[in-house]
């Protein structure tokens, strides 16, 4: 089985800096990028202070956007 999802194990770590910069990107709001990952603004929000870690699937979903950051 073939994806071109990368592997969490494989993928770098993203930074609360790097979510911020991801986000203003796209000109999004907290909001937004919730909506984007699946899960609501007070995570956004704890991700990008640093409360809690950026992992799996919202790490994924992340590098996904990174490109366009």
């Amino acid at each position: 089985m073939t994806t071109d999802t990368p592997d969490i194990a494989l993928t770098e770590r993203i930074t609360p800096a790097d979510m911020v910069r991801i986000r203003n990107a796209r000109n999004w709001k907290r909001s937004n990028l919730a909506a984007y990952l699946g899960c609501n603004y007070t995570t956004v929000w704890r991700m990008e202070n640093g409360k809690i870690a950026i992992d799996g699937a919202h790490r994924r979903l992340l590098h996904q956007l990174k490109p366009a950051a």
